[in-house]
């Protein structure tokens, strides 16, 4: 094996384990609010999931 392909395997390691950190830091950033039902918002106030998520962030 050749330094440059080496050097190659590891970018490529490196790239696939950014897209992972990525989408890791997309699904986090998922909030259950659980009170809604079913996530559809019904019977909350409108301003509910922004309010909350202010307090949160």
């Amino acid at each position: 094996m050749t330094l440059g392909r080496e050097f190659s395997t590891n970018a490529v390691m490196l790239a696939e384990d950014v897209e992972r950190l990525q989408e890791t830091a997309r699904l986090i950033r998922e909030i259950n609010l659980d009170t809604t039902e079913i996530g559809t918002g019904i019977n909350t106030h409108p301003e509910y999931a922004e309010r909350v998520c202010c307090q949160l962030f």
